[in-house]
């Protein structure tokens, strides 16, 4: 019977061995089959290995050989530059070790993963800067990779599958990007404000099994303008269509506020949104405060004062304030001020934390106010007070922002910060608790929001954020097809809509009822009050993104789309990390115009942000059909007759309320080029 022994033995000096003389000391192992000796092979001296898990970095220059060959004392003084001020640097603050140099790269070992894909990010952004200033030919980029998992590390060189991982994905990674293992992305992506793209499966060289990979989005300082991804543009429809989408149907209209915290940062190549906001404006993101309250399922407080907070600081002109949607991403994590102002580019940031007693009537609130660039508190209070002062907690709040920043208050604005929306405790609660089910998103979630709304106006009859929000909800039930979650029909939800909103007005009309009526209005054609309504919710609120997103579709199916550019410019900057709506706002302007092949990239940004709104899917497959792109064109219509399987011509004339017939022959033909039906 044949037999396999394997035996280790150490080396003796002056013995004949089969790969040449050895250095004494290295231990060798011996392979008999059968007693034949095949192979003798070295083995590594286990006496100073230890095993560990860790977070691995690989960093690899592009291009490497060529720009040698072109300039080689250039290249090695750039690359020695890099390394010490970028590369040893970024790794020194992200509590990272350098365990190997391969030349060109290198290997680095951190402890935690977030710390890993935040250094490799902060070296891309560096290096972002840096290139900016060069002629293309001589820029030095990096691909880098990121990997978790169990590493060998002997002395001062590291081994094992973790690494071997880490090392071919960074191979994969395009000029500038970096690319995480699955391993490293299911600890990132709870945890961590990065935006992410689902590679899928990838084979490895000397790798056994399929790896996935997802690729990091990366924002430059700029935080308009993400690198750009080959994966976004590599069988993009095939990703598409592979997508499932659940809605039911889709009005060009009215969508805007159907964004959820989990979109991705997408901003295609469009017109470009940087600029726009004068530099002598403050910047403020406001985090969501801390609940540490002893009440059980009290977070909805803690969110909706917080939100209450940029709502107020919103009305004010004189300074600029970031978005919940991009605010809200940083929930229940530690950050740090320079982080938020690079993601956000916010120069202060509002902080804090909500303690209420169990009895509810007792609260504490610490808020501080910093300097994003510097972390450096600007000032720090803390308020003990009950619950019925509340209110008054929060326009001391903001007062203590507004002295602190030095902003110049109008009379109009003096007014809106004085008033409250309603005096009612309990009618507040009841508002706060339902507007966190209304951005859940779900069927089930917009019906406990109703509820809860018309609590709030039961005890507050004079409500008018809350009439408003019903208004808003009966809408959004229509436009995603969810009529009947809340007892409605198809016919009878936007007539309920139109109900509350006079019932808004009547009372204490706020920013949303005014947005609500500009939608109702361009559905209905009559677009000069949607203008005018719109104008009435970006004065009342000119910080509003939802606001802005609305004026720009107002001016969009009236015929203006040129007019619609500063708005969605404007709603990026200050909801920088969830800009899948606007991509699409963006890529209906250039659609409006005439520029198709400009549209097409913001379209697919868009639905790869968020699949769930298969809406840009339409114009995306009407522009390919008038470039005659026919695979694309076809994919881009699957895509939206998945979501809305009886979609036809006649329905799209009714559901897309352009006043120009030119424009809306634009989308329609190419919808029937594209292969719709009539109806």
């Amino acid at each position: 019977m044949n037999e396999l022994t394997v035996v280790a033995y150490a080396y003796t000096p002056g013995l004949p061995q089969p790969f040449g003389e050895p250095k004494s000391g290295i231990r060798w192992q011996r392979m008999e089959y059968s007693g034949e000796t095949r192979l003798i092979a070295p083995l590594k001296d286990t006496a100073n290995m230890k095993r560990a898990l860790a977070a691995i970095m690989a960093v690899d220059v592009v291009g490497y050989t060529r720009l040698m060959a072109e300039n080689e004392m250039g290249t090695h003084a750039m690359l020695k530059d890099v390394r010490v001020n970028v590369l040893d640097s970024r790794i020194s603050d992200h509590s990272g070790e350098i365990v190997k140099l391969t030349g060109d790269g290198l290997l680095a070992r951190f402890e935690s993963v977030i710390d890993a894909t935040r250094c490799a990010v902060d070296i891309q952004r560096d290096m972002l800067d840096r290139n900016a200033q060069l002629p293309e030919n001589r820029r030095l980029m990096f691909r880098i990779g990121v990997n978790i998992g169990e590493t060998i590390i002997e002395k001062e060189d590291i081994y094992g599958n973790g690494v071997n991982i880490a090392a071919r994905i960074e191979q994969l990674a395009e000029p500038g990007g970096v690319l995480v293992t699955e391993a490293a992305f299911n600890h990132l992506s709870n945890k961590t404000a990065f935006r992410f793209e689902h590679i899928g499966k990838k084979r490895l060289k000397n790798v056994a099994d399929p790896v996935t990979i997802y690729n990091v989005v990366i924002v430059s300082q700029d935080t308009t303008r993400p690198t750009p991804s080959k994966w976004r543009s590599r069988n993009k429809m095939a990703a598409f269509s592979a997508a499932g989408v659940a809605c039911a149907a889709f009005l060009g209209i009215g969508l805007y506020f159907m964004q959820t915290a989990g979109n991705d940062l997408t901003t295609a190549s469009g017109p470009d949104p940087s600029g726009t906001l004068p530099p002598e404006k403050p910047t403020i993101a406001v985090l969501p405060f801390d609940d540490m309250s002893e009440q059980a399922n009290s977070t909805s407080f803690a969110d909706g004062m917080t939100e209450d907070l940029i709502t107020d600081l919103s009305k004010l002109s004189g300074i600029l304030v970031i978005s919940r949607n991009s605010t809200f991403t940083y929930k229940g994590q530690v950050v740090k001020p320079q982080d938020v102002h690079r993601d956000l580019g916010a120069r202060y940031i509002v902080e804090g934390s909500i303690r209420r007693g169990q009895e509810g009537q007792d609260m504490r609130i610490n808020a501080q106010l910093i300097d994003a660039t510097s972390g450096v508190h600007v000032w720090a209070e803390r308020y003990d007070a009950k619950m019925t002062d509340i209110f008054s907690v929060q326009d001391k709040l903001t007062a203590e922002i507004v002295e602190s920043l030095a902003v110049q208050l109008s009379d109009a604005e003096r007014k809106r910060l004085a008033f409250n929306d309603t005096e009612d405790i309990a009618a507040y609660e009841a508002f706060q608790k339902g507007w966190q089910h209304f951005q859940s998103n779900t069927p089930e979630d917009l019906a406990a929001g109703l509820a809860q709304f018309q609590r709030a106006t039961e005890l507050d009859p004079a409500y008018g954020r809350a009439y408003a929000a019903i208004g808003h909800t009966y809408w959004k039930s229509w436009v995603w097809g969810w009529e009947a979650s809340i007892g409605e029909t198809y016919l009878t939800a936007p007539k309920r809509a139109e109900e509350f909103l006079a019932k808004a007005k009547e009372t204490r009309p706020t920013a949303n009822a005014h947005q609500l009526a500009a939608e109702l209005a361009i559905y209905d054609r009559r677009y000069a009050e949607a203008i005018s309504e719109a104008e009435q919710a970006i004065n009342m609120d000119p910080n509003e993104t939802n606001g802005l997103i609305v004026m720009a579709e107002v001016l969009i199916y009236a015929g203006r789309p040129g007019d619609a550019l500063q708005h969605v410019k404007t709603a990026i900057l200050l909801d920088p990390l969830n800009p899948a709506y606007a991509n699409f706002i963006l890529g209906l302007i250039h659609f409006g115009q005439g520029q198709l092949e400009e549209s097409i990239p913001l379209f697919e940004s868009a639905l790869e942000a968020n699949p769930d709104d298969f809406a840009p899917a339409a114009p995306l497959a009407a522009a390919h059909a008038h470039l005659g792109n026919d695979a694309p064109m076809k994919a881009a219509l699957e895509i939206y007759l998945e979501g809305w399987p009886d979609a036809n011509i006649q329905e799209f004339r009714d559901y897309w309320p352009y006043r120009a017939p030119e424009d809306e022959a634009r989308l329609l033909d190419g919808l029937r080029k594209a292969g719709m039906p009539e109806g």
